[in-house]
């Protein structure tokens, strides 16, 4: 996406102002939402502006428009939604730049500083391995608004072929009976087999 004064394009033909607020987003709105940005007022307008300004204090602003744009967001939602998780991203980021910091400090001789990087790595990996995690969660609750919450699993069965030498054992799955069981008396199976 360029600035400029006016009105520019993105690089999905989006329009914009020149405080780079998009203004027009294309596709379907899931779960009965109203696209504000389609053709928004003046509450649409400043909302997309506070939007803009909150990413730009979370230090994530460029990382923010490039996410809703990738993702096509199609309403204020997925908008929001996508600057959060690139705000996420850049804070893990300069976390796991921090970690490599006071793990650099854990080679020192002296004892102490040795142990309190040590401390402070171990806090700052937990913090990590935590906006990691709210990075992927945010990733699946995006594809579950646009899913619907639904999932399709497609199972195709392919017919192969097993050879069994002689004195080998085969195991084949799909045609398993749940194991031996208890056995009645005579030896035979309870279930009848």
């Amino acid at each position: 996406m360029r600035a400029g004064n006016g009105t520019c394009r993105s690089s999905s033909g989006r329009r914009c102002e020149a405080t780079a607020t998009l203004i027009e987003a294309s596709g379907e709105i899931g779960l009965d939402l109203v696209n504000t940005l389609a053709a928004p007022d003046f509450v649409a307008a400043d909302a997309s502006q506070a939007r803009l300004e909150l990413a730009k204090d979370a230090g994530a602003l460029v990382g923010a428009l490039d996410a809703a744009d990738t993702i096509e967001a199609r309403d204020s939602l997925e908008r929001m939604h996508a600057h959060q998780m690139a705000a996420v991203h850049a804070c893990a980021m300069r976390m796991m730049a921090r970690l490599n910091e006071d793990l650099d400090s854990c080679r020192v001789l002296d004892q102490r500083v040795r142990e309190a990087a040590n401390i402070r790595a171990n806090r700052t990996a937990g913090s990590v391995a935590r906006l990691m995690g709210a990075y992927q969660s945010g990733m699946l609750a995006l594809q579950r608004k646009r899913s619907g919450g639904t999932q399709h699993v497609k199972v195709t069965h392919v017919q192969q072929q097993v050879t069994v030498e002689p004195g080998a054992q085969a195991i084949v799955a799909g045609q398993a009976n749940g194991g031996p069981g208890p056995r009645r008396r005579g030896g035979h199976k309870q279930n009848g087999a």
